[in-house]
Formats: C-alpha cells, structure tokens, sequence
C-alpha cells in the first residue's frame, strides 16, 4: 500500500483520488498464518499455557487471520499441517477471484519449503506476482519458527 501511495503521489495523481486507491487496497487485503508450535502463542499471551498444551496434543494448526480492526485472531483450527496449508491454499482461491488482479507475499519464518509449496501453487494457479518475504523479528517472536503465512493485495 505504501508503495501504491508514493508511485500515485510521484505520478501527481489528486489527494483524494490517492486516498480512494489506499482504501480499495486496504479493504482487498487478507492475510492468513499457519502457526506450527503453540508455545510460541502462549508465550505472546494470546494463548493459554493450557489451551496451547491441549492443541499440541490435539496436533491442532490455528489458522490465523486479522480482525476488520486489525487485531489476529483465528480464523479456524485445522488439524495437522497438511490439512492447515490445504486449507490456506483453498482461502487464497476464495479470496483473490482473479489471479492476475492481485500481489502474493509468502512470508516465514524458517518454513522455507512451507513457503516454497505456496509459491509453487500461487503460481500455478495463474497469480503472476508472487513473493517470497520472511517475517521480521518482532512478528517472529510472536509466531514462532515454521510459521508461513500470506498475504494478498489488490494490484495497483
């Protein structure tokens, strides 16, 4: 979105009309993370020591999303990882109906082969704009090692 803003702004395109192409991205964004290990959510907080001992047994990969207010939240809880980057490719053909309509970030965090079979897939898939990203330290030490994640925005 920064990018799209300060393209638009070197273009001289109008304020408002600026304004107006920040809203449509900001609206067509999704996000969705796989969370391998759970003790990583307990020790953000945002889990329980219980609840994160039990899904752990349960094998159970929340699969993560941001609420309209910007918080994380999960979206659903899937069993095993196999299940969960199924899931996560099934949302990313939901979400974004025209492939070409849209930039794929593949984010992680030491899940290089995770990230790997999310790109290989977005692109078969038709997205032509695809990108491999790791997650900063500060989102890693609240997701933790393994996690993969993406992220789609409108294109410009």
């Amino acid at each position: 979105m920064v990018e799209t803003v300060l393209d638009l702004a070197e273009a001289n395109v109008e304020f408002e009309e600026i304004i107006a192409k920040f809203e449509e991205q900001r609206d067509g964004d999704r996000a969705y993370m796989l969370v391998d290990d759970l003790h990583w959510l307990a020790k953000g907080g945002r889990l329980s020591n219980g609840a994160a001992v039990l899904g752990t047994l349960l094998n159970i990969k929340p699969v993560l999303t941001f609420s309209t207010e910007g918080k994380v939240e999960v979206f659903e809880k899937v069993r095993t990882v196999k299940k969960t980057m199924s899931r996560m490719k099934e949302l990313l053909l939901k979400d974004a109906k025209d492939p070409l309509a849209y930039k794929v970030y593949v984010i992680h965090t030491r899940a290089e082969d995770r990230a790997q079979e999310l790109y290989d897939y977005a692109l078969s898939q038709g997205f032509d704009d695809v990108e491999i990203v790791t997650f900063g330290p500060v989102i890693a030490t609240h997701l933790g090692l393994n996690t993969v994640a993406y992220g789609i925005s409108p294109k410009k």
